[in-house]
């Protein structure tokens, strides 16, 4: 856990910052006194976490498919999203990394079937086809 908090969108709307901060501090404040299984089980939504993954590359662009699809929890969606904008500022808009992390709906293949989230494929012709969105 990085000790940082995440704050749901909604919860912020309904101004309960306060309320929200006052629980994570006081989940913060039992590392250390109870066993750590139980400290991870009792994170409160948005807890903050870092780690580092590695994988074979089929599966990593398999699980990044995954994250740029519109059904994706918002959480998800947005770090995603953010992968993808660092590889285009790092390797450049026309880099074959760019291509592979896209939902697969962008290829024109959805995979959600009754899921479906009605994303207008052809907006990525003319268009931002990954949108700011909230849940």
């Amino acid at each position: 856990f990085t000790g940082n908090f995440y704050m749901p969108p909604i919860l912020k709307e309904l101004s309960l910052e306060k309320e929200c901060l006052a629980v994570f501090e006081s989940w913060k404040s039992l590392r250390g006194i109870i066993p750590d299984t139980l400290f991870a089980s009792l994170a409160p939504y948005g807890a903050m976490v870092s780690y580092h993954k590695s994988g074979n590359f089929n599966a990593i662009i398999h699980e990044q498919e995954k994250r740029l699809c519109w059904c994706a929890q918002e959480e998800i969606y947005h770090a995603g999203l953010f992968l993808r904008k660092a590889i285009i500022e790092k390797l450049g808009a026309s880099h074959k990394l760019v291509s592979i992390f896209e939902p697969p709906c962008y290829r024109g293949v959805c995979m959600e079937g009754a899921r479906f989230c009605g994303r207008d494929v052809k907006v990525k012709e003319s268009g931002d086809y990954f949108p700011e969105r909230k849940v």
